[in-house]
């Protein structure tokens, strides 16, 4: 059942959010962002070390130039 522990990351996540918001007086949007990079560099990490998957995680961090078609250049 993976709506569980995303349901549990969820409210950590916003716990954490209004923690860091009331200790450093920083706005809303920079804590989110802030939240954004660290969660994503620790699912690429976990993934990584999981060794199950088979996908190119750098393609997440900076993109593929193949998958740009012509029409959007």
């Amino acid at each position: 059942m993976p709506s569980l522990p995303a349901i549990v990351f969820s409210i950590a996540a916003a716990l954490g959010m209004g923690a860091v918001q009331r200790l450093t007086r920083l706005r809303s949007d920079t804590v989110i962002g802030m939240m954004w990079a660290i969660s994503m560099a620790t699912g690429i990490i976990i993934i990584d070390l999981t060794g199950n998957h088979k996908v190119n995680l750098r393609s997440y961090l900076f993109g593929n130039i193949l998958d740009v078609s012509t029409s959007d250049l």
